[in-house]
């Protein structure tokens, strides 16, 4: 059979990888492929049936290769978030999976796609391909954000998508997604606290302020979509990546549980650092 294979094979029992997300498994039986198990730098690889989804024929090893890969990971973000063609989509970080969220988007219809980055290669193939209606550069955050205003009107974008895993891109797709507009944090990095540093956020807790700093983030729904995916959107993309021409229904968010997630997080941190807000 043609098949492609998961990066990541999980224990296969636990919830996560019940739900089809074997990249979040806590099992110590947990392995990757080309980390704690042999890869794909090889002609053929010994890999678990579990791991597998099947390619149809009308798709190359190739087309395969990036559904297994980069595609996969935007596409499901993507699917969180929906898009359509009321959207707006911005794409922060314009490597592999940036690139393709770009791709998909406009495959899914959306109205207008902007891509930003500092590497002017990646920025020049996003303008060669099409893929991108706008393509700014991002060395200045500043200027790039005011002209992603530009274009929108002064409104900003409905969806937004960051690839890039920098702190100054995250921040700034943050900024530029439309009020009660939605985003996805794709790219993965270490640096993670100069969004809301630790010290910042005890200082605004001290200080009462921090509704205030929050309003722009909780008018945007965010939605945490690390790489890989989860291996149950494999089949239906590729579904969509072969032409399959069936609608593809937005997949509507659930706000309120988001926003009581966040809330009850805020209220078990002020039990543990014991940090009260002033009156």
């Amino acid at each position: 059979d043609r098949v492609i294979v998961y990066h990541i094979s999980g224990c296969g029992v636990c919830h996560d990888c019940r739900m089809g997300y074997y990249i979040s498994c806590k099992s110590e039986h947990r392995q990757a492929y080309g980390w704690q198990r042999n890869g794909g730098m090889a002609p053929y690889i010994l890999a678990d049936e579990k791991d597998l989804i099947a390619l149809p024929d009308e798709l190359t090893y190739k087309d395969g290769a990036q559904v297994a890969c980069g595609f996969g990971t935007c596409y499901e973000a993507l699917m969180k978030i929906g898009v359509s063609g009321n959207d707006r989509v911005l794409v922060t970080g314009l490597g592999p999976v940036g690139l393709a969220a770009l791709m998909l988007a406009k495959a899914m219809g959306c109205d207008k796609t902007i891509g930003c980055d500092v590497n002017e290669e990646r920025m020049r193939l996003a303008k060669d391909l099409g893929l991108a209606d706008y393509v700014f550069n991002s060395a200045d955050a500043a200027a790039c954000e005011k002209q992603i205003m530009d274009v929108t009107g002064g409104f900003g974008c409905e969806r937004a998508v960051d690839c890039s895993a920098n702190n100054s891109a995250r921040a700034m797709a943050i900024r530029c997604t439309r009020e009660w507009g939605k985003m996805a944090m794709v790219g993965e990095g270490k640096e993670h606290e100069a969004i809301l540093p630790l010290s910042k956020l005890q200082s605004l807790l001290q200080n009462n302020s921090l509704a205030a700093t929050m309003s722009s983030l909780i008018k945007r729904s965010a939605v945490a979509a690390g790489g890989g995916g989860g291996t149950y959107h494999y089949s239906p993309q590729i579904n969509f990546y072969g032409g399959d021409k069936r609608e593809h229904e937005e997949v509507l968010e659930n706000d309120k549980k988001r926003f009581d997630k966040w809330a009850k997080e805020r209220d078990e941190y002020d039990r543990r650092t014991r940090i009260k807000p002033k009156k």
